[in-house]
């Protein structure tokens, strides 16, 4: 579906991370694109590494629905051992879904991420490219979710 914020003012830069804040009870499809600044032609890079962070089901007051992140394209992906991330693969995409728990505390710096934070991450590696594509989905509950990006973090060591 089209992407549509509970708070577009939580968009941005969040320490270290990228936010993007969704509805909750939507799904966000977004396109990302590599795009010369100063030629404004698309270009192709990679391959590269991009991460999520912070998938959780929220907080009963905020809503229960697991947060997921559905990627396409990609060459392989890395989850902490014993993850709270359930993974599910379906013509050609890969889900990356929250099982139910607790919130997890907001991360700021990417080389200082706490166990919870890391067993609530995947990192997902693109061959390379000129555009790739996600969906982002909040399923349940009321307000809205902030999904934490960057691009490289600590899981990129081991491949699946």
């Amino acid at each position: 579906g089209m992407y549509e914020a509970f708070n577009s003012t939580r968009n941005g830069l969040y320490g270290d991370f990228g936010v993007l804040n969704l509805l909750q009870t939507t799904q966000g499809r977004l396109v990302f694109e590599f795009v010369n600044a100063q030629t404004d032609e698309i270009v192709e890079i990679g391959p590269f590494y991009f991460s999520f962070f912070d998938l959780d089901s929220g907080d009963l007051g905020h809503g229960v629905g697991g947060e997921s992140v559905t990627v396409d394209s990609h060459e392989a992906y890395q989850l902490m051992e014993g993850a709270n991330i359930q993974v599910g693969k379906e013509w050609g995409f890969t889900k990356f879904i929250a099982e139910p728990m607790s919130p997890v505390k907001h991360p700021t710096l990417l080389v200082d991420l706490t166990q919870e934070q890391l067993l609530s991450s995947v990192t997902i590696v693109y061959p390379k490219t000129s555009a790739f594509t996600i969906t982002l989905d909040a399923p349940l509950g009321t307000g809205g979710r902030n999904f934490f990006f960057a691009g490289r973090s600590v899981l990129c060591c081991r491949r699946h």
